[in-house]
């Protein structure tokens, strides 16, 4: 239990001092977007799947691609001493994007929007995350599906109809 309460204490004073930097995010909010997302995926604009190994080979330890197709590669990753599954399917929600899914989350980010911040910084293109994991997406299928866009160290939230 001291644990968890450091944990809280740790998560609101890191959110009191971003909402003193002008941040406008709920407390709720914030707290989700701390929260470890059990897998993760970005779409990524206008590149190839050559240029999103390359960059997988900046940011893990290993890359290795099982099988690859025109269109799909499925690969293995390795973050430390941990190993995942991956898949690249490119030509999806239109012809220029991209879909990276890792499908476990041994990675060094959190969340889709820590993901695509330095995606799209290495490979200086656009990427679009969802903004909440599908899990919690899951639980209101009414609302209006929630996006970030994400180019030139800037982040938006839109709606994207993918």
């Amino acid at each position: 239990m001291v644990k968890l309460l450091s944990l809280a204490q740790l998560t609101l004073s890191h959110y009191n001092t971003s909402a003193a930097s002008g941040q406008q995010l709920s407390r709720l909010e914030f707290f989700m977007s701390e929260l470890r997302h059990p897998d993760l995926e970005i779409y990524i604009k206008s590149r190839s799947a050559e240029q999103v190994i390359e960059w997988l080979e900046k940011v893990c330890d290993s890359v290795q691609v099982l099988t690859k197709t025109a269109t799909s590669c499925e690969l293995e990753l390795q973050f430390g001493e941990q190993y995942m599954s991956a898949s690249l399917q490119q030509k999806v929600s239109g012809k220029a994007w991209s879909s990276l899914w890792f499908k476990s989350n041994p990675t060094p980010w959190n969340t889709d929007l820590d993901c695509a911040l330095v995606a799209s910084e290495h490979m200086a293109t656009q990427i679009r995350c969802i903004k909440a994991s599908w899990e919690d997406n899951e639980q209101d299928d009414q609302s209006e599906e929630q996006w970030w866009r994400v180019e030139e160290r800037e982040q938006q939230l839109i709606s994207w109809h993918s």
